[in-house]
């Protein structure tokens, strides 16, 4: 019996409302007075320093979900984090827990002609979180958010002129070409000027060691940019955390023709069911 992961997935669009669900690409503000330098300029790149995150690791607590999240920020001068945020925000667990773990990174400053400059990056965080309950002293427990795992941080360069805020739409594709010719269809039809993701890239997901002969499903909700890389991958309910984690690194290498609005490349929010079933 041959194993083999299965991505299906299903359709469904719908309008987001424009105003309040707008994916942006955002530069980074800098602080009043500051100067921002970015990899144009010349400017070299500050460099992630080793981080301690044992006091926010927990391996006894209730598995929550696992994402991959990229951040916009300015490195400043002293190698702390300024104007951090999400690029494509979810405004959940994910994002607060990878916006925490940017802010008290530590970086060595980039320069520009041998001194020091607050520069513009893009942090990508892969983590996953988990809850742990607290007995507060009056008795009451509460429930913390705690980092299952030391997450897993890449630096890049801030592009210094972003795409504009445009409007997102929400798509769910078909795998298969007769399905996802039928999808076209249909979406044509709702949103006659815009053109959905189409899958060039698609890779298997491995099966996790710890699940053989077991079958598993993961949902993975993600932001297909106007590059048509995937962005903002998370878990949104999954077998058990072992194959989330392999869903994760298989999406994250998907590539796409991106959707369009007209002519112009646009970001888009997706979702893909990665099945890992036996055959």
């Amino acid at each position: 019996m041959m194993l083999r992961c299965v991505l299906a997935v299903f359709l469904t669009v719908f309008w987001a409302i424009r105003c309040n669900e707008a994916v942006a690409q955002s530069s980074p503000t800098p602080k009043p007075n500051a100067t921002v330098y970015y990899a144009e300029d010349g400017a070299k790149a500050p460099e992630l320093a080793p981080t301690d995150f044992s006091p926010v690791v927990s391996n006894n607590c209730e598995y929550e979900g696992a994402g991959i999240v990229r951040l916009s920020l300015v490195v400043n001068t002293q190698g702390g984090t300024d104007s951090v945020s999400p690029l494509y925000p979810f405004n959940d667990d994910i994002d607060k827990a990878a916006l925490s773990v940017a802010k008290v990174d530590r970086f060595s400053p980039g320069s520009k002609d041998g001194i020091p400059v607050a520069v513009a990056q893009e942090l990508q965080v892969k983590l996953t979180v988990c809850r742990v309950s607290i007995v507060d002293k009056d008795g009451t427990t509460s429930a913390r958010l705690r980092l299952e795992s030391t997450p897993v941080q890449k630096l890049f360069p801030a592009p210094k002129q972003p795409l504009p805020a445009l409007p997102r739409i929400q798509s769910e594709l078909q795998a298969t070409p007769e399905l996802a010719k039928e999808s076209a269809k249909q979406f044509a039809k709702l949103h006659p000027d815009f053109s959905h993701p189409v899958p060039l890239e698609t890779p298997a997901a491995e099966w996790p060691a710890e699940q053989r002969g077991k079958e598993g499903v993961s949902l993975v909700s993600l932001v297909v940019d106007a590059n048509g890389q995937p962005q903002s991958m998370r878990i949104v309910r999954g077998t058990n955390e072992q194959f989330n984690e392999k869903a994760l690194e298989a999406v994250a290498k998907y590539r796409f023709r991106p959707a369009k609005d007209g002519n112009n490349p646009v970001p888009v929010k997706m979702s893909i069911v990665v099945n890992f079933r036996m055959h």
